[in-house]
């Protein structure tokens, strides 16, 4: 924690308006206005002609202060080469003459202050997907890492300000800006553990050198300490010579490999490959591209299949038939994938199908799931008591400290759950976000199902988390569990707007995706 007043004594400069304010706690700092919602947040006002000398900001970006809204009373701090004189409400001000510098020597103070694991990653390629995983790994810490992508020397020096949040482990990646020969961040960063997932020629059209590219990749090690953590890909461009620089910096070097024969100190076992999500990516192309469209495919150079994608997906668009609408391609993907599969109850076999090669949906199973896990464990009925979920409401019931039994929330599984209910179940069933992939990798592999079944925790649609399964999927665990899935009800529906699941009628069971009311629909069934 600091205070305004040990934050104006650290950068220097004026203090304003903060009569009787000094002792405010700031505990975040922002650099981008419209994520400042706290007075117990500080914004650093990027001046626009500074940030753009000093740390390569867009020429023309908009002035840090021209940016606050006037009215807004949420503002704990604003720190700004210019006093801002028409604010509505009084907030307190620091007015320094470069907001740079200031931004630097206090982000460096705080991460001197830091006593927890810092991990820095760099590479031509990979450095997001490596930074993903190990915050994946860390999922039950608190963990501070880069908002979406942005790894430039600006973003390091803001992730180092927000270490004032104390969090477990901090995963940064950081981009060539960040380390090149204009300036080195890492050796303010001071990473505990330094990784190179690879050199490529991602920046080849800068450099002399894929070698090049390499020198300046190694400049992360600069900031370790004697006792740090360096790690290099084994199987990468220049590995010899990126282990030869990281011992420059410390004794403690450690090679991964995907060979099982490698001399590296750390190789895999096996290595499977899941296309679900680039399915999906096809899938959405060819309701959103028309014969007017341009597609880009943007990945790192290596280790994609986007070249093979931009092969084929001409040909897959030649056989598109489906009316090009951008603004409701999900409602497109519903109507479209609306499939069926009507099945003898006593054999299971198929005894018609409808549309079930185009069958898909943009929710996930997650109650289905995780209702099948209770199933498994043959989980024991007991009283618990809701916990506090963000989608909690006193207009549905589903509060922090109502009771509820664990059959009731198997029962609610089977008809459109509340998410609140989903929540509570998947914690009742699992001990952290770990367990629950493994479950649900398992599952996968066990029962044949799509990689793409579920990939938010409730199964609800979300634009950024592209999930989907088909009437193939529920097949294939209609054959599985056909006496479990009816415990409750002669139907298991999932989803909100567009259902998919199973209806059971005396002979027959129907097994449907992406209908909007298959209770009518299938009325006569």
């Amino acid at each position: 924690m600091l205070t305004i007043e040990k934050i104006y004594h650290i950068i220097g400069g004026a203090l304003k308006d903060a009569h009787n304010r000094e002792s405010n706690e700031i505990n975040d700092f922002e650099t981008i206005y419209k994520f400042v919602k706290s007075k117990k947040t500080a914004y650093f006002s990027p001046n626009k002609n500074t940030w753009a000398r000093e740390l390569g900001r867009n020429k023309n970006a908009l002035d840090g202060n021209d940016l606050v809204d006037r009215q807004n009373e949420e503002i704990g701090l604003i720190i700004t080469e210019s006093y801002i004189s028409d604010l509505k409400f009084t907030v307190p001000q620091i007015i320094v003459e470069d907001s740079v510098q200031a931004f630097k020597k206090l982000a460096i103070y705080i991460r001197n202050q830091y006593k927890n694991p810092v991990i820095a990653i760099t590479g031509s390629m990979g450095k997001s997907s490596t930074r993903m995983l190990t915050t994946s790994l860390l999922s039950d810490f608190d963990v501070l890492e880069n908002r979406g992508n942005n790894n430039v020397r600006a973003a390091i020096y803001n992730n180092m300000l927000k270490l004032i949040k104390n969090p477990d482990f901090a995963v940064i990646e950081t981009s060539l800006n960040a380390i090149n020969y204009l300036e080195n961040t890492a050796v303010y960063l001071k990473p505990d553990i330094a990784i190179i997932t690879g050199i490529g020629e991602a920046h080849f059209s800068t450099f002399k050198s894929v070698k090049d590219i390499a020198k300046i990749k190694t400049r992360i090690f600069e900031g370790l300490a004697d006792n740090g953590v360096a790690i290099v890909n084994n199987d990468t461009l220049y590995a010899d010579y990126l282990v030869d620089k990281a011992r420059e910096n410390t004794n403690n070097v450690l090679t991964y490999s995907i060979k099982k024969d490698s001399n590296a100190d750390l190789t895999v076992d096996n290595i499977k490959y899941n296309k679900g999500n680039i399915e999906l990516l096809i899938n959405d192309l060819r309701y959103l591209c028309n014969e007017d469209s341009i597609t880009l495919l943007k990945s790192s150079v290596t280790g994609t299949d986007f070249p093979e994608i931009a092969k084929s997906l001409p040909n897959i668009l030649k056989l598109n038939n489906v009316e090009f609408d951008f603004n409701n391609l999900f409602e497109k993907l519903s109507k479209v994938g609306q499939s069926y599969i009507r099945v003898n109850n006593d054999t299971a076999q198929i005894i018609e199908e409808f549309n079930s090669d185009m069958s898909q949906t943009i929710e996930g199973m997650g109650p289905l799931i995780y209702y099948l896990k209770a199933v498994d464990e043959k989980l024991e009925n007991r009283m618990i008591n809701m916990k506090s979920w963000p989608t909690n409401s006193s207009k549905t019931g589903y509060v922090e400290g109502r009771e509820i039994d664990t059959y009731t929330l198997l029962k609610n599984m089977t008809n459109s759950p509340h998410p609140s209910v989903i929540y509570e179940l998947a914690n009742e069933l699992f001990e952290n976000h770990v367990d629950r992939k493994k479950y649900i990798k398992h599952l996968i592999e066990k029962l044949k199902l799509s990689s793409s079944i579920a990939t938010n925790l409730t199964g609800r649609f979300r634009i950024k988390d592209r999930q989907s399964y088909t009437v193939k999927d529920l097949y294939q665990i209609y054959k599985h569990y056909k006496y479990d899935l009816f415990k409750f009800n002669n139907s298991f529906i999932l989803g909100v707007k567009y259902k998919s699941g199973f209806i059971r009628g005396e002979k027959e069971t129907i097994i449907f995706t992406s209908y909007q009311d298959p209770k009518s629909d299938f009325k006569n069934f």
